[in-house]
């Protein structure tokens, strides 16, 4: 049975209270959320913290609404979870962090570098912090090695995930309050868990013949997809012969000259055409860079990069969730969030590996569902099961 157990804002724990519903909502690469629905006579509004026992997220309460119904008057407060106190600090240079060869080097070095992001910032009053303190686990897992250029203010919740998922791991906050309560001090502060994913591509099945979901809603548009892109440029006349691949045309302007750069994504080809590979031509519009022949390298990578940023905008669209039945794989023992696992559609004879990016809960009394949104779903052999 699920237990919730509420917090003041200096961590000291209060009763419980009676709830009528509360949705909890956990994800991959973002900060989760939550909501609590309650008559008013039940809400405590000394209230700053929800634990969901056993679970490694804590909800903080930032939002409340409060309204009167024919039956009865209610009050509904929202929040996002411990994570988002990341969000508070940011460095304000861009940074460089390198030269770890060891797990304790990358984790000595990651937490120096939220401790000074979340100290004194430049310029400011002396003494002044976003939090009590931030420190890492001791049991927390990290890659050998860093290699991060991260940029001018980007906040350290964005800075972990960049850091920690494409090397398979990802991290939660669990709160560190300040024993001080006379107001001279940040009353809150977070202790950084990060952990390797898990790969269960192996062991972890949903699908409609396993007998393990009530739906598999599933989406796939490919109507504006195109895997290939050619980039043209427009430089100046006067400078044609000091640029390689050039072409010049007559318009009603006068004569224009263009350069290239063409970009294939094989990813994003369209199924049941074999090697087809739709073409756009982009005009991109590199302006920071001076049209000369000795920036022609550099030319030629922004033009990629823009027509890659284009080409967001026309990949294929392909979603996928599951409604899970949990008396048949139950959250937190056969699966959780940010594993990779496989789904199988077996009327569409389709089968993919994917990431769970979302679990979203709706507990009411005596009764919790469950409902698992899956990433960007990569499509595997369908293996007919007997």
């Amino acid at each position: 049975m699920t237990v919730f157990k509420f917090y003041n804002s200096t961590g000291e724990q209060l009763k419980n209270i009676d709830w009528i519903e509360i949705q909890w909502n956990r994800k991959y690469l973002e900060t989760g959320d939550f909501s609590l629905y309650t008559n008013v006579e039940n809400w405590n509004t000394e209230i700053k913290y929800i634990k969901n026992v056993g679970r490694p997220e804590t909800g903080i309460v930032q939002k409340l609404n409060y309204d009167k119904k024919e039956n009865g008057t209610f009050v509904e407060v929202k929040g996002l979870f411990l994570e988002s106190v990341l969000t508070w600090g940011a460095y304000y240079l861009a940074s460089s962090l390198t030269g770890t060869t060891t797990e304790a080097q990358t984790k000595e070095l990651v937490e120096l570098y939220l401790k000074n992001t979340m100290a004194t910032v430049a310029n400011s009053a002396p003494g002044f912090q976003q939090i009590y303190k931030v420190q890492l686990s001791d049991d927390s897992e990290m890659p050998s090695s860093i290699n991060m250029n991260v940029p001018l203010g980007q906040n350290d919740n964005e800075f972990l995930y960049d850091f920690l998922e494409p090397e398979g791991y990802s991290y939660y906050c669990t709160p560190l309050f300040n024993p001080k309560i006379d107001g001279t001090e940040p009353l809150i502060g977070v202790e950084v868990h990060s952990y390797k994913l898990a790969d269960k591509t192996d062991t972890v099945y949903f699908g409609d013949h396993f007998q393990n979901v009530k739906d598999i809603p599933y989406t796939l548009d490919d109507s504006d997809q195109f895997p290939r892109y050619l980039a043209v440029q427009e430089i100046p006349i006067e400078v044609v012969g000091d640029f390689s691949g050039t072409k010049t045309v007559n318009t009603p302007e006068g004569v224009k000259a263009y350069i290239f750069e063409d970009i294939i994504v094989d990813s994003n080809k369209r199924d049941g055409f074999g090697n087809s590979v739709p073409i756009k031509v982009y005009e991109t519009s590199v302006s920071d860079i001076e049209m000369i022949g000795a920036n022609e390298t550099l030319i030629h990578s922004q033009m990629a990069q823009l027509a890659k940023l284009d080409m967001l905008n026309h990949y294929k669209i392909e979603t996928i969730s599951a409604d899970i039945i949990q008396n048949k794989s139950i959250y937190l023992t056969d699966y959780n969030l940010g594993d990779k696992c496989n789904i199988q559609i077996s009327k569409l004879d389709k089968q993919f590996t994917v990431r769970i990016a979302e679990v979203n809960e709706v507990h009411s009394k005596n009764k919790v569902d469950i409902q698992v949104v899956l990433g960007t779903p990569k499509k595997t052999k369908f293996i007919k099961q007997i």
